[in-house]
């Protein structure tokens, strides 16, 4: 498969918050019921959110021509040595095909050239398995409540680079 990884535009916004609800629907499902779902799919409303992340992270898309395939962010924190993996998505119909691990390469290599020592990211339940196959350790469980009282469940992981 053929696939370009390019940074992310505001032009690329619409087809990124489809992709997201689209991965949070379709793969999650095992691992979080439906209102959690509809929560976290929510996310997507947040326009200024996603646009920050674009704007502010090194925000990259793995896309085959015109078809955005997955995506991935990489955020500076306070700390200097280290980085906050915001967002690791593929779309449903292009997961277990690579296109994750190379998005993670690319922040690891990014990660590394500005210094960093370790990358931090919470990841779901779902992506915990393809983390911590990727050298990621569980450092805690994380439980959400949002303001409607749903409780969302993931795992703050670290990798030492």
């Amino acid at each position: 498969m053929d696939i370009e990884i390019r940074q992310a535009s505001l032009l690329d916004l619409p087809k990124i918050k489809d992709l997201f609800v689209n991965t949070v629907q379709e793969c999650c499902s095992d691992d979080y019921d439906e209102r959690q779902i509809e929560v976290w799919c929510d996310a997507v409303n947040h326009e200024e959110r996603w646009e920050d992340a674009i704007k502010k992270q090194y925000f990259l898309l793995a896309c085959r021509g015109e078809e955005l395939l997955g995506f991935t962010s990489l955020e500076k924190t306070n700390l200097k040595i280290k980085g906050y993996l915001d967002f690791m998505f593929v779309h449903a119909a292009h997961q277990r095909k690579g296109i994750a691990k190379r998005l993670l390469n690319e922040v690891k290599l990014k990660a590394k050239s500005l210094g960093f020592k370790l990358i931090e990211t919470d990841v779901s339940i779902t992506a915990f398995e393809f983390f911590e196959r990727n050298g990621f350790f569980k450092l805690r469980k994380n439980l959400n409540t949002k303001d409607n009282g749903v409780d969302l469940i993931n795992y703050r992981m670290t990798k030492i680079l």
